[in-house]
């Protein structure tokens, strides 16, 4: 967390980066593989928003 405090983001430019990358994941990114990584750590999806 002090990595990300660190780079002195606002907390909606942190949620921007995390959206973005999930999409571009999604879309680059083999559909099981982003699964399990949203299986995994669902506070992703919980904070982005998305659906595995």
């Amino acid at each position: 967390m002090a990595q990300i405090e660190a780079t002195n983001l606002s907390v909606q430019q942190i949620k921007n980066i995390g959206t973005a990358l999930l999409a571009y994941i999604k879309e680059n990114a083999n559909p099981e593989l982003v699964k399990q990584i949203l299986d995994a750590i669902p506070s992703l999806r919980d904070h982005f928003g998305h659906q595995s």
